[in-house]
């Protein structure tokens, strides 16, 4: 009875959706709360991304004022479809290997949960990271599909996905350098572990 009363309870979005697309939705959302627990942290998030986004968007208006990218340049943009189509499934395969530090089976459970903190903040910006080159592919398509036909709509496309190149390239880089730091606290800890056995083992 009190099962039958839950699922009456239940919003309608969690009765009509597939169970793997409501567990997805669950994930996302406990990933967002502990990679930005405030919404400050979101504030500073989308302003920081958003003036790199307009500041991308500019340069691309620039550069096809000087001539220098056109929505005309077919093989350029497929090249430019090509190169994120390879980032993207690097990004995959590269959330697929996040986390698993065949040292971290040796830390403590203290030591575990920081690590936890830090691969699952890590993940999500991966995530958001994905987001953004998949944003880029579909922009690039757009560009290709559209072509000369319709030179208005293209000219703004390209300024939004010179946009959206220049976020996936700040993205990209913050990746590896967020993976060091996950090494690094592993190492730190690994280390300060032998510390500690050698110095009991020095006094006994």
């Amino acid at each position: 009875m009190t099962m039958h009363i839950g699922r009456l309870a239940m919003p309608l979005f969690d009765k009509l959706l597939p169970d793997d697309l409501l567990a997805a939705v669950r994930t996302i959302k406990i990933a967002a709360t502990e990679a930005a627990p405030s919404p400050g942290v979101w504030v500073r998030y989308s302003c920081f991304y958003g003036a790199i986004f307009i500041a991308g968007a500019v340069v691309g208006h620039l550069f096809q004022r000087a001539g220098v990218m056109s929505s005309a340049s077919v093989d350029g943009w497929k090249m430019a479809t090509t190169l994120l189509t390879i980032v993207t499934g690097f990004m995959i395969t590269t959330m697929l290997f996040t986390g698993k530090v065949e040292a971290a089976k040796s830390l403590n459970s203290v030591q575990m949960e920081k690590f936890t903190r830090k691969s699952n903040h890590l993940l999500f910006s991966q995530w958001i990271t994905l987001i953004n080159h998949i944003a880029s592919l579909l922009g690039t398509a757009v560009i290709l599909a559209v072509g000369e036909s319709q030179p208005q709509l293209s000219y703004w496309v390209v300024c939004g996905v010179a946009g959206l190149f220049l976020l996936s390239f700040l993205r990209s880089m913050l990746i590896p350098i967020q993976i060091i730091e996950l090494h690094r606290f592993v190492h730190a800890a690994l280390i300060l572990e032998k510390q500690e056995e050698e110095g009991s083992k020095s006094i006994t």
